[in-house]
């Protein structure tokens, strides 16, 4: 039960018990409180109240409110560095998280801290005593010089401060959470988690991720040292309850792709130096600060500290959760991914500290494999607009007849997998997917509906913001590439405040597309908003995410006449 004792604590919100709690003596003023109160204005007793409510908000349940009520109960709390048999999860904002399984199981340990219909005070509670709980299962009460209560563990809970009365019960703080049978059997008779090796060794998709920390020698770090007896677990104390965001097979070919032919696979970093950048770079995807489930990042921007000690970032403002280094950005493919006491999500992204970007710098002759479409295929709410590019073929390419200088500025308004929902919808009948699309004449117009979306012009957000408030929209959204339809101006709209900013732009049926992420860059080392900068060297591009695809009635016409 050792083992299973071993936990999670909540570090911001666990406080040592304090010795001057409720400290006015109960026989120098009427009790008005009731448990719930006497909880509250307890510091030693935050955790508990956060699980109560919890559990109450998650479930449906109404302890809370019975804590709050009439009935007379005696409550067992413990306080809040107590040991609990089950982890704590926080996310940003201070909440737990529980999964469902642990919602119910939660709500069983509270019970199990109730005694209904009696008020126990300390001198009523003898050795030998058997209490039966809300839960249904007893508590014992036992001796050990001072007053013990004995659960289902064989480590039992000390009562180490008495009889704060409440005017529906009293309580008694305890030093541990206490763990009925229904808990223990429930841990012991869950299904075994994979450990991080036997995550790795059964997914096909992740077989580089294992070849190269087998080939840079970091199987004793990151799955433990066999002949410790603790094979396939972080050997190294900080890393139990790890995070581990595992980079795909795709991501490290994209890697290897852009740094060119010298470097194919994980074999061809064969210096030691190269070797120790790699090493840092997987050491770059473990946050050894606890197990985080991806339900438990609700703050945008959140910074992950990682086992190299630099941080990675956590956006939350897509339908899928963005993990990101200092230049580039990739997603959460599968989540939650149980192993052992750590948690595996795979990404499809490689993550690269600074020393990475600098050992390693792009390999020109590989070409730039940074461009618009790349950029797209990080984001899992663009697939359908990828399938459209790829199978339209459209390029993203200026010709140098267009005299933009070195520079291709240019800002591409992506429309999710939802705006193509709504495409459908309006073509009628006969669209219902990209697989309506299959004749030379169809094809066209569906890459002059990608084309229709990107612009000549560099358009920050700040740019389109200015442009809402005059509602003078400075550039045409169109490719320069497709003439047919010169001088083609669309309304911005900005709508809020400056704290909830909606910039929106009009299309020829008056629909109005939102702009849900903005200022994505495509190309690296130019400024947030470059709208008429020439002198960047490189490819360099815009990409806002739209919940729309902005149409001419052309378009539609077209299809129709076919």
């Amino acid at each position: 039960m050792k083992k299973l004792l071993a936990t999670f604590l909540i570090t911001c919100l666990f406080l040592a018990c304090t010795k001057d709690d409720n400290t006015v003596s109960e026989a120098d003023k009427e009790v008005t409180q009731t448990i719930l109160d006497r909880i509250s204005e307890s510091e030693s007793l935050s955790v508990i109240k956060k699980i109560i409510e919890t559990v109450d908000s998650n479930t449906g349940s109404s302890l809370g409110e019975s804590l709050d009520g009439e009935s007379k109960f005696t409550l067992f709390a413990p306080i809040n560095d107590s040991d609990t048999p089950l982890a704590l999860n926080i996310d940003a904002q201070g909440n737990l998280v529980f999964s469902e399984d642990e919602l119910a199981l939660w709500s069983g340990i509270l019970k199990y801290h109730l005694v209904a219909g009696s008020v126990l005070k300390s001198s009523d509670l003898e050795e030998g005593d058997e209490l039966t709980t809300v839960l249904g299962e007893k508590l014992i009460v036992g001796s050990m010089g001072e007053v013990v209560l004995e659960d289902a563990t064989d480590v039992p809970g000390k009562i180490v401060r008495t009889d704060i009365l409440a005017k529906n019960g009293i309580i008694h703080y305890v030093d541990k959470v206490l763990t009925p049978n229904v808990v223990i059997e429930a841990v012991e008779n869950r299904p075994e988690a994979n450990e991080i090796r036997e995550v790795l060794e059964s997914d096909d998709a992740l077989s580089t991720l294992l070849e190269a920390i087998i080939a840079l020698g970091m199987e004793d770090e990151l799955f433990g040292n066999g002949t410790t007896g603790r094979k396939n677990r972080f050997a190294a104390s900080r890393l139990e309850g790890a995070t581990l965001f595992a980079p795909t097979n795709e991501a490290f070919n994209s890697l290897f792709a852009e740094l060119g032919d010298e470097y194919n696979s994980i074999e061809d970093f064969d210096t030691e130096e190269e070797k120790e950048v790699f090493r840092n770079a997987l050491r770059f995807h473990t946050a050894p600060a606890g197990v985080r489930p991806v339900n438990s990042f609700t703050q945008n921007g959140e910074e992950l500290m990682t086992l190299l000690d630099e941080n990675i970032t956590i956006g939350t403002q897509t339908s899928s959760l963005q993990v990101r280094d200092t230049r580039s950005a990739g997603f959460v493919m599968n989540a939650d991914r149980p192993a052992g006491g750590n948690i595996v999500h795979t990404i499809n992204i490689v993550l690269r500290p600074i020393a990475f970007y600098d050992a390693f710098a792009p390999d020109e002759t590989a070409g730039d494999t940074r461009n618009i479409p790349s950029v797209l295929r990080n984001y899992p709410s663009l697939s359908v607009l990828v399938q459209a590019i790829e199978k339209t073929e459209v390029s993203f390419e200026y010709s140098a007849e267009l005299e933009v200088g070195d520079v291709n500025i240019s800002t591409f308004f992506a429309p999710d997998n939802e705006a193509f929902t709504a495409l459908f919808e309006i073509l009628g009948t006969e669209y219902n997917s990209l697989d309506d699309f299959n004749t030379p004449e169809e094809l066209e117009i569906l890459a002059d509906i990608i084309l229709h979306q990107h612009s000549s012009s560099y358009l920050c957000s700040e740019t389109l913001v200015e442009s809402g408030r005059s509602q003078v929209y400075p550039a045409r959204l169109i490719n320069p590439q497709v003439p047919k339809f010169p001088d083609v101006r669309n309304e911005v709209r900005t709508i809020g405040d400056a704290a909830a900013l909606v910039i929106t732009i009009r299309d020829d049926f008056n629909r109005e597309a939102r702009i849900k992420e903005a200022d994505i860059v495509v190309g690296e080392g130019i400024p947030a908003c470059a709208e008429g900068v020439t002198d960047i060297g490189g490819q360099t591009s815009l990409i806002h995410i739209t919940d729309l695809v902005l149409l001419k009635r052309d378009f539609t016409e077209r299809l129709n006449d076919l």
